[in-house]
């Protein structure tokens, strides 16, 4: 596999993406592309690569990217904005249906963890993605950034988002007390996150409680009923980082065609061995089906 950095725009910001393409890489050919979704703050560096390999292998080309604000991406660092995240994904099928060697009629798309509500979301608004598959997710931003906690804890939550909001526009301050590991709480990204957070410096942004109440406005399961294309929704039944009750109603409230796939594994589990393996080869095949 060969990776290419391209750039395009996105509301006058530059979006970085990786190209994946196999290594024998024909520009005269026209090619199906897979666009890929990063979960909540990642970036295109982090665990994309290895789902592209799968995509790439299976006769696909794949585009990850970094969402404005994060990563390489131009914008304000440490903005947490779902639905400008969305944009980012459709201006990028715009700059993939420019390019010659794209077949512009097979576009799927594919999201893990947040990257799951982006993509139902997307697909809810963008008919040209003729696929999507949405791994590990929940129904709306307020079950995400809930993760284990109390109704009290969110109560509190609530009121520094509405205090951050007021700021913001008061005095163009931007909150900047918050980093993902402050997010989710429970103990399996407790023991995921932080080897992350030391391995991978340009996933060390900053953000804060105005970014949180933009992921609270963010409800994929209210346009989940316009998804016309198949979306299959990858769900992990022993998931503590991701509601799964939470994730099977937004599965429920997408109309037909749709497939629930379950794996016995956690959130992070299907990021390597079996279970990745399995996930990614049943992810392929619903994109080789569809797209």
């Amino acid at each position: 596999m060969q990776t290419k950095t391209i750039t395009y725009y996105s509301d006058g910001d530059v979006v970085v993406a990786d190209l994946h393409v196999p290594d024998d890489f024909d520009e005269e050919r026209k090619y199906p592309v897979i666009l890929q979704c990063q979960g909540f703050t990642g970036i295109r560096k982090m665990i994309q690569p290895v789902f592209a390999e799968y995509f790439v292998n299976a006769g696909f080309l794949a585009l990850a990217i970094d969402y404005r604000g994060w990563g390489d991406s131009g914008g304000e660092r440490g903005r947490m904005a779902p639905f400008e995240q969305v944009e980012d994904c459709r201006n990028g099928f715009s700059w993939l249906e420019a390019q010659p060697f794209v077949d512009a009629d097979r576009l799927g798309q594919f999201g893990a963890s947040f990257g799951a509500l982006i993509t139902a979301y997307t697909m809810a608004l963008d008919s040209r993605v003729q696929a999507g598959v949405a791994t590990g997710g929940v129904a709306d931003g307020y079950e995400a950034i809930t993760n284990q906690r109390t109704p009290e804890q969110m109560a509190e939550w609530e009121r520094k988002m509405a205090e951050a909001r007021r700021k913001r526009v008061l005095t163009n301050e931007v909150d900047r007390s918050l980093t993902v590991l402050d997010i989710f709480i429970d103990p399996d990204s407790r023991s995921w996150e932080p080897e992350y957070w030391e391995a991978v410096p340009a996933w060390r942004n900053w953000m804060g409680f105005d970014s949180m109440a933009r992921v609270v406005d963010f409800r994929p399961i209210d346009v989940a009923h316009r998804i016309e294309k198949p979306i299959a929704y990858f769900l992990a039944e022993q998931d503590i980082v991701a509601n799964t009750d939470s994730f099977r109603e937004l599965y429920e409230a997408t109309k037909e065609p749709k497939k629930l796939f379950t794996y016995d594994c956690g959130h992070y589990t299907w990021y390597d061995g079996e279970y990745l393996e399995k996930s990614m080869n049943d992810a392929c095949a619903f994109f080789l089906e569809h797209v």
